[in-house]
């Protein structure tokens, strides 16, 4: 190699710049879906309780909460309050 002669050829600067795009392309890819694996995860872990003396499904969420939301009477939730329990704690049949 000469002295003040280019490392990379312009050809080989392409190359490596769509290499480098593919790579942070694929480590993206994987990123989210490994996030929406976390995610679905979260919501199919969820408890699902049976319908009994403490477990009304015709009661609203307010209830629910009131129970859960501190862990006064029944056990702590560990998530924040979403807009309605029966989307990820749906019951047994």
């Amino acid at each position: 190699m000469k002295e003040g002669e280019p490392l990379f050829t312009p050809e080989e600067i392409k190359r490596l710049r769509r290499l480098r795009r593919i790579v942070i392309m694929g480590a993206g890819m994987i990123g989210l879906s490994v996030s929406i694996g976390l995610v679905m995860g979260f919501f199919i872990a969820a408890p699902k309780p049976k319908e009994d003396v403490h477990h009304r499904f015709s009661v609203p969420d307010r209830k629910c909460l009131s129970c859960h939301e501190f862990g006064q009477k029944g056990p702590l939730m560990p998530h924040r309050p979403f807009p309605a329990c029966l989307i990820c704690h749906r019951p047994y049949r």
